[in-house]
């Protein structure tokens, strides 16, 4: 197809060929026109393998219909893998974080001095103990009973 700036010429060629006669294909087929523009294919009611040129603007506005339903669905493709693409770095962006927080928490366990950390658990350990068994003297208390 080439443009002039003011016609528009359709010209089919066989794969490989070069051509510098215009044809144009008449929605049937054949390609035996002479006709060189859309509007010399469709002027003054010319008709074409038996199609007036009501028919031919028919066409023509069935495949633009078509066109614009491929676009529609190419629309709806892009939108859905757009969708898809968010959702990935949406969870890439979690996953991220999960690594940085599992890093840190990692150091945190690799820096502990081991002797520091048993002292305090013990420490903790022993407190545990006391107050279960400060716990265990108050409810056996005749007074605590009392209250019940």
């Amino acid at each position: 197809m080439t443009n002039d700036g003011s016609t528009v010429a359709i010209a089919k060629v066989a794969t490989g060929a070069s051509s510098t006669a215009p044809v144009v294909n008449n929605f049937d087929g054949n390609t035996d026109l002479n006709a060189t523009t859309i509007a010399d294919f469709t002027a003054a009611g010319t008709t074409v393998s038996g199609k007036d040129s009501s028919s031919i603007h028919s066409d023509i506005a069935q495949v633009l219909l078509d066109l614009d339903t491929a676009f529609g669905q190419v629309l709806e493709a892009r939108t859905s893998i757009g969708g898809r693409l968010n959702a990935l770095q949406s969870q890439f962006e979690d996953n991220e974080a999960f690594i940085l927080v599992t890093q840190k928490t990692l150091g945190v366990i690799r820096d502990t001095d081991l002797a520091e950390a048993i002292s305090q658990l013990t420490l903790e350990q022993t407190t545990l103990d006391a107050a279960q068994a400060v716990f265990a003297r108050i409810t056996s208390s005749s007074r605590f009973n009392f209250l019940r």
